[in-house]
């Protein structure tokens, strides 16, 4: 693909390994408008696990199936770029677990509370690609990559964390396409 990134482990094997979302916005980013973001690497959609209603339940990666539960709506924080992102299904929004600050803590989604670990900036990476940063904590978020496009089968399922920063190094390209 043109402006992918390929490496390889040194013993060719299918490592897994976490990558950044970077997103490719097809038009301006439009407020409370709602999207489906497909993970480039892995061909995947972001998901709410088993389109689970409850408060921590994990966003993860999983194949199309367009219900609700891999729809999102950005919402305006009210100031810059940070943004509220909404599950269409649960009417919840995206949360680090705890509010942690730790690497590879989980994104799920929860009940609105407003607290910055609920926050998030889709900043500019290279033409119309983005990163998912955590306003809380300022990692970027990612989700566990195969170094094969044959073994994406097996993320099916991987949750969506925060990246340490050796993990942020290597961006993926993530879309979002309005549902």
């Amino acid at each position: 693909m043109p402006g992918a990134k390929r490496s390889s482990s040194p013993s060719g094997s299918n490592a897994i390994r976490s990558k950044p979302f970077v997103i490719d916005l097809t038009s301006s980013l439009i407020p409370y408008q709602t999207y489906s973001m497909k993970v480039i690497h892995s061909y995947h959609f972001l998901d709410v696990a088993s389109e689970g209603s409850a408060d921590g339940t994990p966003i993860i990666q999983y194949q199309l199936h367009g219900k609700p539960n891999q729809q999102f709506r950005l919402e305006p924080v009210g100031e810059d770029d940070w943004y509220y992102v909404r599950c269409v299904h649960s009417n919840k929004v995206w949360d680090v677990v705890g509010a942690s600050m730790d690497d590879h803590a989980g994104l799920c989604q929860y009940e609105f509370h407003g607290g910055v670990n609920q926050q998030f900036r889709f900043e500019e990476a290279a033409g119309k690609e983005h990163h998912i940063i955590a306003r809380h904590s300022g990692k970027y978020i990612g989700v566990k990559k195969t170094s094969h496009p044959v073994a994406a089968k097996e993320t099916l399922g991987y949750q969506a964390m925060q990246l340490s920063e050796r993990e942020a190094r290597y961006p993926t390209r993530f879309f979002f396409m309005i549902s």
